[in-house]
């Protein structure tokens, strides 16, 4: 289907390849830019990082009597380790 249609394009561009040769190029691309190929390099460079890299995540919390607390973490990715952890009333205070 898609090898047709992009071969009948170049048809009408002027271009003259075979219908073959367009599946084997389109094979070749599919090929080399895979749907996990990027995953691939992230995760390698991830576990190159991962001693150096810290993690942060800001939440927010409701409390029971209606007010909202922040919570403000930042976590080591090597040794999952919680470097600093604070809650505070608003966000801006959350150092």
């Amino acid at each position: 289907m898609g090898a047709a249609r992009i071969h009948s394009g170049l048809l009408m561009l002027g271009f003259h390849p075979s219908l073959s040769s367009v599946k084997r190029i389109i094979k070749r691309i599919k090929k080399l830019n895979g749907p996990f190929q990027g995953w691939k390099a992230w995760l390698l460079l991830l576990s190159q990082i991962k001693d150096y890299t810290l993690a942060m995540d800001l939440c927010r919390i409701q409390t029971v009597y209606g007010s909202t607390l922040y919570a403000l973490a930042f976590i080591k990715l090597g040794s999952r380790k919680i470097v600093h952890f604070n809650i505070a009333p608003n966000p801006f205070s959350a150092e």
